[in-house]
């Protein structure tokens, strides 16, 4: 009988997150979890798709494994794609993907991105995936350690995702299976704030449903600074169709519904003057008077606001690149509060991706010079990861033989934004 995957999973927000861009799909065939990029809403979205996208598979006959996954990767880069030409405010998505699918006798890991998947054999902890992250490729061109990588001010910057500029490049690898064995995937929620002891000890806890649980609960323990998620499986001969799938993060969730509007209140009409003669001189000056106090002191408002918003800066996309704006974001009134001072050179997407929800949420400055400087540092770092050339070694773990890696990356040529200056 061919494996398939008890399972357990849960999606949690995390303590200092207003969203969860996580989604996580676990069923008796597929186990996936993506990481959402992007500010805003775009995460969610990208993460979402992606989950969608690939689902399918959890009940899609498949005979080949590594082309079924490949070809998923491919439509949820593509659902991306057409997701970003229907709404351009979402530019500069992208998602992570990690998943396991069980198929035959054996099970195959596709994998994108610094998300992660864990092995658990008799009691001995295993990370089955490699992280496509710059400090991953420093430390295996032994430039840093493992130690300077988690205090490396670097240390989220993704060198690979779905982002939907087509062809993703997914590693594929086949896992052998053995008696007992229990499989992870999760975000860097939980890997990037728990040691291995720690996920180890929870992943030998009870069920998979109870490992899942725990899992979490450690996370939260840390501090749960980020999304966590976390999918546990046991492959198993028994039947497991007949669970339905725990789907959970943003692919589940939707926005609140607003209440539905009520007819217009009612304003009771005037009830009748007691004296229509004329009010007393005395009121009248008074009412006079502070009808001109009150008007100087929206005047002086006025003028107060506007000095205060000519004297704020910030840095914003506009049309797909980094752009300086003076003024405050947002409106009053339908009035904007800011201006386009200038667009540079320098497109959102070549940013690491931590710059991009930084940009995408807006960057204020102290003063134009200070605007200034932020776009320097965003060109500096984004020119820093264009030209790097991550090599990404293979997994050494002896139970997964992988079967595709990206090769040695060639010097990539210095942009034409790298040069660019800012007013």
């Amino acid at each position: 009988m061919s494996p398939q995957l008890r399972v357990g999973a849960r999606s949690d927000v995390g303590l200092h997150r207003h969203n969860n861009q996580d989604s996580m799909y676990a069923g008796p065939r597929l186990i996936a979890v993506a990481d959402g990029v992007g500010g805003a809403a775009g995460g969610e979205v990208a993460s979402s798709v992606t989950i969608t996208a690939i689902s399918s598979l959890d009940t899609d006959p498949i005979t080949d494994p590594d082309a079924a996954l490949a070809e998923a990767a491919d439509r949820a880069d593509t659902s991306i794609r057409d997701t970003i030409a229907r709404d351009p405010s979402l530019a500069g998505m992208s998602t992570t993907l990690t998943a396991i699918l069980a198929t035959a006798d054996a099970l195959t890991l596709a994998h994108i991105g610094d998300s992660r998947a864990y092995l658990l054999r008799a009691g001995a902890l295993t990370q089955l995936s490699h992280d496509h992250t710059l400090v991953q490729s420093l430390i295996d061109e032994g430039e840093i350690t493992e130690e300077e990588a988690l205090t490396h001010p670097r240390r989220s910057w993704i060198t690979r995702s779905l982002d939907g500029r087509g062809l993703p490049d997914i590693d594929l690898t086949t896992l052998e299976i053995q008696p007992g064995d229990r499989f992870l995937v999760c975000s860097d929620g939980l890997s990037s704030y728990v040691s291995e002891t720690d996920i180890a000890a929870a992943m030998a806890d009870g069920d998979p449903q109870q490992a899942a649980d725990r899992l979490t609960d450690l996370a939260l323990a840390a501090g749960g600074p980020d999304n966590i998620t976390c999918v546990v499986a046991d492959p198993v001969d028994g039947d497991e169709a007949d669970r339905p799938p725990i789907v959970g993060g943003a692919v589940t969730e939707t926005p609140a519904e607003r209440p539905a509007a009520g007819p217009p209140a009612q304003t009771p009409p005037p009830s009748p003057a007691a004296d229509a003669g004329p009010r007393p001189r005395s009121i009248a000056r008074r009412l006079a008077a502070v009808t001109a106090v009150v008007v100087l002191l929206v005047a002086a408002a006025v003028v107060g606001v506007a000095v205060y918003i000519r004297h704020q800066w910030y840095v914003a996309p506009a049309n797909g690149q980094v752009a300086v704006y003076q003024g405050v974001q947002g409106s009053a009134a339908g009035i904007q509060l800011s201006h386009l001072h200038v667009r540079t050179n320098l497109p959102v997407t070549a940013l690491p991706q931590d710059d991009r929800d930084r940009v995408a949420s807006g960057i204020q400055a102290t003063g134009k010079s200070n605007a200034t400087e932020v776009v320097d540092n965003l060109r500096s770092q984004a020119c820093a990861l264009a030209t790097a050339t991550p090599t990404i070694a293979p997994s050494p773990t002896p139970t997964a033989t992988t079967k595709k890696s990206s090769a040695a990356a060639k010097q990539a040529p210095t942009p034409t934004w790298c040069t660019g200056t800012t007013p």
